[in-house]
């Protein structure tokens, strides 16, 4: 399966996480990449049997939790995904609020089908990434 994983870092524990993923993904024997969304390629993303979209969550404390800025940017300019299975996925430092519903409405309103969301809290990406990953 050809897999694109896109993500945006701020610290570079999203960053982490999207490579971490990847590297299970393609020991399991997938065809996957992993970019920034600065360098997403949306012809690469309509090619993709499958997409992993993620992002930290930007908030005021235990308010006001939404994706990134760059994030919320790049969702914007999503292909038609017609159908396309999306995994969303997110890291933050104290609560997501309605974050990932807002990930997965967007998603939705590209025509693709969210297949599966993980959100991670603390400072290094962990084994609950791997089993997330190896679950798709």
């Amino acid at each position: 399966m050809n897999i694109s994983i896109v993500y945006d870092s701020k610290t570079g524990i999203t960053k982490k996480a999207a490579e971490a993923m990847a590297n299970i993904l393609k020991a399991k024997g997938h065809q996957c990449s992993a970019v920034d969304v600065q360098a997403a390629d949306p012809a690469a993303l309509k090619r993709a049997d499958m997409l992993f979209l993620g992002c930290w969550i930007s908030g005021l404390f235990i308010i006001l939790q939404q994706p990134s800025k760059p994030f919320r940017q790049f969702a914007r300019t999503l292909p038609d995904l017609a159908g396309k299975k999306v995994a969303l996925f997110c890291t933050y430092k104290l609560a997501v609020g309605s974050s990932l519903k807002k990930m997965a409405e967007t998603v939705s309103s590209h025509g693709g089908r969210v297949a599966a969301i993980f959100k991670f809290r603390g400072p290094q990406p962990d084994a609950a990434f791997e089993e997330f990953a190896a679950k798709l």
